[in-house]
């Protein structure tokens, strides 16, 4: 499917303005609205590759700048010690309640574009996939999708569970999410009924990050299919 990629403004709550990544179909209408919620290595070309391809299965997809409160249009080479260590001192300084009223903007834009009828979904990686599972405990989206979220055990106890249908993607061998926290995980969700947690064995975090190979991708290409399976089956398409 054809596409068309850009950057767009979004206006945030305290009138201040941020950039996002816009992708979608060309042509014909889109299934629905994702709003795709980036890594801590910032709207770099992974998080372009993985816009565009969802933007290929159909959907018109905004990945917002979500460290731009910090330093504007952050991108950050995952393979290069000196990226890692700047990522890691961006999500210490990350302010996650203003981005996630960040993301709320992205997705009411996606909301205001008629030809998407209404149907917005989340997408969210790594540190992204945190302020996606704290979406999905409110009304922001019509279904929520968490890739190796980081850090969410923390949010377990103040939660009331996803009031949004759910699934999360983890590796088995995530050393940033070891076993008793995918368990603890993986109970909280499923007490909500449309959510769910699968977990890939024989990978750990990031699987699904662009350049992955062997069992990387084969469990990045089943949790792909289920995503889309996933999102289908929720905005009734």
């Amino acid at each position: 499917m054809a596409i068309e990629s850009t950057t767009i403004t979004i206006e945030a709550s305290d009138g201040q303005s941020f950039l996002a990544y816009r992708s979608r179909p060309v042509s014909d209408a889109p299934i629905g609205g994702l709003v795709l919620i980036q890594e801590i290595f910032g709207v770099n070309d992974n998080i372009r590759a993985a816009s565009d391809w969802f933007a290929e299965q159909g959907y018109d997809v905004i990945a917002p700048d979500m460290f731009w409160r910090q330093e504007r249009s952050i991108e950050l080479n995952a393979a290069l010690e000196e990226d890692r260590n700047k990522a890691m001192t961006l999500m210490q300084g990350f302010d996650l309640e203003a981005s996630l009223g960040d993301m709320d903007a992205a997705a009411a834009l996606l909301r205001e574009d008629g030809k998407l009828k209404g149907k917005i979904g989340v997408v969210g990686y790594c540190l992204g996939g945190r302020v996606a599972f704290r979406m999905a405990t409110s009304n922001a989206a019509d279904a929520v999708v968490c890739f190796y979220p980081v850090a969410i055990s923390q949010d377990l106890d103040t939660s009331t569970g996803p009031q949004a249908p759910l699934l999360i993607h983890l590796g088995a061998d995530d050393h940033l999410c070891p076993p008793e926290a995918q368990a603890a995980i993986t109970a909280h969700v499923e007490q909500s009924s449309g959510s769910t947690v699968t977990v890939h064995e024989g990978v750990g975090h990031a699987f699904a990050r662009l350049g992955r190979t062997g069992r990387a991708e084969e469990a990045a290409v089943s949790a792909e299919a289920a995503t889309l399976d996933f999102f289908q089956n929720h905005f009734g398409a």
